[in-house]
């Protein structure tokens, strides 16, 4: 069974993995404070549009990608993985050593995957 991955920011980087998870077949929905942009995307992606705070209390999401201003980065994936979501957070992991200590130190304690994105670092 494929993931169910929910992209978490649906502007100029969201837009790039909501592509490639959708050719990978596993985009399982699209979440953005601008709710009219994540539903343009859903409908173009044939997916879900999610309201960001359901992202952490639905069980039928496996894994959030955040592409989203990096002031959030700490705290939505300390929540994220807290909840049993995987998370692949854009980089930087966080502004501070001390946010980026914390949110890998959650996703030990809760057994969960959480990886930054690095240009280029997984293309074939």
């Amino acid at each position: 069974m494929k993931p169910r991955i929910a992209v978490l920011g649906c502007g100029y980087w969201g837009s790039n993995h909501i592509r490639t998870l959708k050719a990978l077949g596993a985009l399982y929905a699209v979440s953005d404070t601008n709710r009219a942009r994540a539903e343009g995307f859903a409908s173009e992606q044939d997916c879900l549009a999610i309201e960001p705070d359901q992202l952490f209390v639905r069980d039928d999401i496996d894994a959030i990608v955040m592409a989203l201003p990096p002031q959030f980065h700490a705290d939505l994936a300390v929540r994220a993985v807290t909840a049993g979501k995987d998370v692949l957070v854009e980089k930087p992991i966080a502004l501070t050593v001390a946010d980026a200590e914390r949110a890998v130190q959650a996703a030990k304690d809760n057994g969960r995957v959480f990886m930054v994105g690095h240009v280029l670092r997984f293309h074939p």
